[in-house]
């Protein structure tokens, strides 16, 4: 029996994945595998963490991570827009007239080619950004199947809790943002408040009360803890 697209393209993806030095970090070898398995040039990988940070883990190039370096530094760009809506968006290098993210337009306007920001959604959760880039031609899979590989990527990074070791000192394991992001979704929606103060009030209470922020996460997950009637500085 042939093998979809997509089946072929994930088969591929776990054979290269296997091949590959296991004593070396995931996600360098999960960002190689997805480059060679869509024929791109080069690749990167970014968590997000509710769409207001990204960390950049990895990338195959100079021209991806350089990328990555200037949407950081405008502070808008393709992976911001994928982690924020879950759908791929595709931008042509050196197109300065373009209506979206005019600074970071301007910024790498020296670029050359087309860059892919893939959104890594296991389930309905948005991990991170597989961005990939090509100097010519478009992507030897079909957009669909890309679509599928980063998915496989962000499985991938779930299961391992030693990723973000090697690019940050913010100790936490991938599983355990992943909770945290789903839990600050709820707080959000039961209190208004912003990203970054859902994030800072599960800290608080897993240190007020000397529990893993994964416990507290748990927690709120399950609706053990609901903080729909909480009260900020005593309003």
């Amino acid at each position: 029996m042939e093998l979809g697209n997509s089946r072929r393209a994930l088969v591929r993806f776990a054979s290269l994945l296997a091949s590959f030095d296991e004593s070396s970090y995931v996600a360098p070898r999960l960002c190689e595998a997805a480059r060679i398995v869509v024929g791109a040039d080069g690749a990167s990988i970014s968590a997000a963490l509710l769409n207001t940070k990204h960390e950049l883990l990895c990338a195959t190039d100079d021209v991806t991570q350089r990328y990555e370096e200037l949407q950081e530094v405008a502070g808008e760009g393709p992976a911001f827009t994928a982690s924020r809506t879950g759908e791929l968006v595709t931008v042509r290098l050196g197109d300065v007239s373009a209506d979206h993210w005019p600074a970071l337009a301007v910024m790498s306007n020296d670029l050359e080619g087309t860059i892919w920001s893939v959104p890594m959604r296991p389930g309905r959760l948005v991990v991170g950004v597989l961005t990939l880039h090509r100097a010519h031609g478009p992507l030897e899979e079909e957009l669909e199947t890309v679509q599928e590989v980063a998915d496989a990527v962000g499985t991938a990074l779930l299961q391992d809790s030693s990723v973000l070791a090697p690019v940050t000192s913010d100790t936490e394991a991938w599983s355990v943002r992943s909770q945290l992001h789903q839990a600050s979704g709820m707080v959000i929606a039961q209190l208004g408040v912003s990203p970054e103060d859902a994030v800072a009030l599960i800290r608080a209470h897993a240190y007020a009360h000397d529990k893993d922020v994964s416990v507290v996460a748990a927690d709120v997950i399950a609706r053990r803890i609901d903080y729909t009637d909480f009260r900020i500085g005593g309003d």
